[in-house]
């Protein structure tokens, strides 16, 4: 009986961690110390170089944690706001980095905090991703006050990692090939004979070299990249095969997202990033969500044309890039290609929407994260 006892606490206890580190009900506070007075312009130069960390202590919520790795994160949230003057730039914190087996509550290893950029409501990434988590795998996010030196900072976004915690906790394993479709903008040059030209992370075939995709996407495991181009090619090629690698109906709903909440800062939209794919042990690629800081039409761009207005965003059509002769969003026009598939999509769309915004959910949502 104390043996029970003791596990249902230890579940109870290590479940209740979990949900508090990204309760939506409180918010938190984290504070860094630098020795270095000059910790801003370290950060700045190790951002611009790579992708190493500065030492520092932290204090989360009173519990501190000595050593922790910090660097700057993100690419318009980071540079846009550097031009500006300003000091509240978004971090990425490992807490391991230096003392190994050291966890946040509910053995987190690494906070992300965005500073919010372009986002008055402050709403729009924890209210994003409390909406994709009803449908599909997503992080989940809540809010951070920030000092560094004793110098408040302000009030951050802090959202979930997708790492081997969420992989685990989502997909029940983590050893399988995760990728982050995420172009680095920094990187130019030409690519090797051989290579179509592509547009971004859009899992266009770009050939059978593994360079003709190097810089579109990053690969946070070990290279695989025959799996990537296995999958580009079977999309592009061969898309009557496509569920023998795909998750399709989990890349559906990640499309009726994107579309539904004018998530243009997407693979929906110009840029065609913000997401990862993970590879799990049956070989199925999962597409997951990622930075819903620009949701709701904060990114305006469709494609290389003109901004859209306030009412091109609210008449969006769901059919976006479904005729694109050029095929530059193959998942979009592949998928929406197929009968079944399209129908499924309309339903995801729709599901959505009356989930969220026909009944108004969304509102009450949003007025009690703001009064949390």
């Amino acid at each position: 009986m104390k043996l029970i006892a003791f596990l249902f606490f230890t579940i109870v206890t290590f479940s209740a961690n979990s949900q508090d580190l990204y309760n939506l009900s409180s918010v938190k506070d984290i504070k860094i110390t630098f020795e270095e007075p000059d910790w801003g312009m370290i950060l700045d130069g190790l951002k611009q170089n790579g992708k190493n960390r500065m030492i520092g202590d932290m204090t989360f919520n009173g519990t501190p944690y000595k050593d922790v790795g910090i660097r700057y994160k993100g690419n318009s949230s980071y540079f846009n706001v550097l031009k500006s003057g300003s000091s509240k730039l978004p971090f990425n914190i490992k807490v391991n980095e230096k003392v190994k087996g050291q966890k946040l509550p509910g053995k987190y290893e690494t906070l992300k905090l965005s500073n919010v950029f372009r986002d008055p409501s402050f709403l729009r990434e924890a209210l994003s991703y409390e909406i994709a988590g009803k449908y599909m795998p997503a992080p989940k996010a809540n809010f951070v006050r920030v000092y560094v030196n004793d110098t408040y900072l302000g009030l951050y976004n802090s959202t979930e990692s997708v790492d081997e915690r969420f992989l685990k906790q989502h997909f029940g394993e983590n050893k399988g090939i995760l990728i982050k479709c995420d172009p680095d903008w920094n990187i130019g040059g030409s690519k090797p004979r051989g290579c179509s030209v592509g547009d971004k992370a859009s899992l266009m075939y770009l050939g059978n070299d593994s360079l003709c995709y190097v810089g579109l996407y990053e690969m946070k495991t070990a290279s695989s990249w025959n799996e990537l181009i296995r999958l580009c090619k079977i999309l592009n090629k061969e898309p009557d095969k496509i569920e023998s690698i795909l998750n399709v109906d989990q890349a559906l709903w990640m499309l009726a997202y994107n579309n539904v909440l004018v998530n243009l800062d997407s693979y929906s939209g110009r840029l065609c990033h913000n997401y990862y794919l993970y590879q799990d042990s049956f070989g199925i690629f999962q597409p997951i969500l990622w930075d819903m800081n620009l949701n709701f039409g904060g990114f305006r761009f469709q494609n290389e044309g003109k901004s859209l207005s306030l009412e091109d965003m609210q008449k969006l059509s769901p059919f976006i890039h479904y005729k694109d002769k050029n095929q530059k969003r193959p998942l979009i026009t592949q998928l929406l290609e197929n009968d079944y598939y399209r129908k499924l999509y309309i339903a995801h769309v729709k599901t959505i929407l009356e989930d969220n915004f026909v009944n108004g959910a969304y509102k009450k949502k949003a007025t009690d994260i703001q009064r949390a």
